[in-house]
C-alpha cells in the first residue's frame, strides 16, 4: 500500500489490502458502453472474513453487497475532480486528453475506517442524465 493511501485508511504502510478495479457497463446495440470506472481498496484488517470473501470473489458489486449484509457504511473525505488520463479516456472511447468528472471518498464501518472508493464517471452517463433533465 502506498503512504498516500495508507494514511488515508489509518493503517501503516506495509497493511495488506485488497483491490478491486472494473467497469459498470452498459449491455446494448450496437456494443457495450463503459458508465463509470471504479477501483477500491481495502485493508484486509478491516474486513469481516464474510465481506472479504465476497469482495474476494468479484462477482457483485459493492453497493450489493452492503446491503445484503445490511452494513450501514458511511462516506466521508469525499473530493470530486476533474482528471486527465489518457488510459481512462480510452476506455471510455474519448480523445486521450479529454477531462473525466471523478471522485474519491472513504468508507467507514463501526466508526473505522474500512476503505477508499475511486469512481471515474464517464461523460456519456452525465451527459445522458442532462439531455433527459432537459426533456
Amino acid at each position: 500500500m502506498i503512504d498516500r493511501d495508507a494514511q488515508r485508511l489509518a493503517v501503516s504502510k506495509g497493511e495488506k489490502a485488497l483491490q478491486r478495479k472494473g467497469f459498470l457497463t452498459l449491455w446494448n446495440h450496437p456494443g457495450p458502453k463503459r458508465l463509470l470506472y471504479v477501483t477500491s481498496l481495502f485493508p484486509l484488517s478491516q474486513l469481516t472474513p464474510h465481506l472479504y470473501q465476497e469482495l474476494q470473489l468479484g462477482q457483485k458489486p459493492l453497493g450489493q453487497i452492503t446491503q445484503e449484509q445490511q452494513l450501514p457504511f458511511k462516506r466521508d473525505a469525499v473530493g470530486i475532480a476533474r482528471v486527465t488520463s489518457p488510459d481512462l479516456a480510452s476506455h471510455f472511447g474519448l480523445p486521450e486528453n479529454e477531462p473525466i468528472w471523478a471522485r474519491e471518498y472513504r468508507l467507514t464501518l463501526s466508526g473505522n475506517i474500512s476503505g477508499i472508493i475511486f469512481e471515474a464517471i464517464s461523460p456519456l452517463l452525465y451527459n445522458a442524465t442532462e439531455s433527459n433533465a432537459a426533456s
